[in-house]
């Protein structure tokens, strides 16, 4: 889940949010999957949310799904 802890970060650099998730979508972290809380979001939906464009670009440049099927 740690894309999950970058998308939803209070961190205001945004290009440093976007770098951090490319190197964890390189490491091979899930991007799709969804967070174990009561919220039920995707690592791409926590990125919108918390307004982190360039981490939701990274996420959507590998396809990440917006939906939490």
């Amino acid at each position: 889940m740690s894309v999950h802890e970058c998308s939803r970060s209070q961190k205001e650099n945004d290009v440093q949010m976007g770098e951090i998730a490319r190197s964890l979508v390189k490491a091979g972290c899930s991007v799709n999957s969804k967070s174990s809380d009561w919220a039920n979001l995707t690592g791409l939906m926590y990125a919108a949310f918390h307004n982190h464009p360039e981490a939701a670009m990274a996420l959507i440049d590998v396809n990440s799904t917006l939906l939490a099927v």
